[in-house]
């Protein structure tokens, strides 16, 4: 981990309004074939640099964000990291029980795994 001035704080001291019911969630989805894929959500802290530059720089308060690790039915990954409006347009399709890939054309039916078998998932994961 780089080296910080400053310890950066857990996302539980700065938590977005509406992430507490996802964090450390799995979600179970169907693609349009009906080959089912897998959503991990996870957070953590950004920050972002608002001026300056070296050690002149100086940062936005700390706010959470989403880590969202799509396992696609195909064996393809992705990571992305979800801030800001985009974070909460995708938390609105989660409540819904959808998600929408990364360039927002198809849209994939979510179930959500309960507490136990989204830890499983995570460790399975995580290997």
């Amino acid at each position: 981990m780089p080296w910080s001035p400053f310890p950066m704080p857990e996302p539980e001291d700065v938590p977005h309004a509406r992430l507490a019911p996802f964090r450390r969630r799995v979600g179970r989805f169907v693609d349009p074939q009906g080959r089912v894929g897998l959503l991990y959500i996870d957070s953590t802290v950004l920050m972002t640099q608002i001026t300056g530059h070296l050690w002149w720089r100086r940062w936005s308060d700390p706010r959470e964000a989403a880590r969202v690790v799509l396992e696609y039915p195909n064996g393809r990954i992705e990571d992305h990291l979800l801030d800001g409006d985009v974070l909460d347009r995708a938390i609105n399709d989660w409540e819904h029980g959808v998600f929408h890939d990364a360039q927002g054309e198809v849209a994939f039916s979510l179930t959500w795994l309960d507490d136990e078998e989204s830890a499983r998932a995570w460790e399975a994961f995580e290997g």
